[in-house]
């Protein structure tokens, strides 16, 4: 799953949707999570579909620097994964696709999240 550029992200993924999400972020956000990406991108852990996934990392990212994200329906108690709340997000050990949509597409975060576009990759 892992790419190191734009060029292998387009071979790997192309013919796949993609959601993009715009976030509002200040300058110094900005920097501050490009910084939290970059410990990611040296040190990744072991990735997993359930747990340490682009998802995970994205929505974490977010939350490490106090960019305010709520959710509507947190995580089931009782999951197989240790439950984590940070602000108002509860994190069950990972987040699927659907379920960073769920939170970053709900109304409660239109002041964070100005647009959310789907597209397809483009076949070379």
């Amino acid at each position: 799953m892992h790419v190191d550029n734009l060029k292998d992200f387009n071979l790997k993924y192309a013919g796949n949707v993609i959601t993009s999400y715009q976030i509002n972020l200040t300058e110094k956000q900005l920097k501050e999570i490009e910084k939290t990406l970059q410990k990611y991108i040296k040190d990744p852990e072991t990735y997993s579909l359930l747990g340490n996934n682009c998802t995970t990392v994205a929505l974490s990212a977010l939350i490490e620097n106090n960019i305010k994200v709520n959710e509507k329906t947190p995580a089931i108690s009782g999951s197989r994964f240790p439950m984590l709340t940070i602000g108002n997000v509860t994190n069950a050990g990972g987040f699927s696709p659907s379920r960073l949509l769920g939170v970053l597409g709900s109304s409660l975060n239109s002041g964070v999240v100005s647009e959310i576009k789907r597209f397809r990759i483009a076949r070379q």
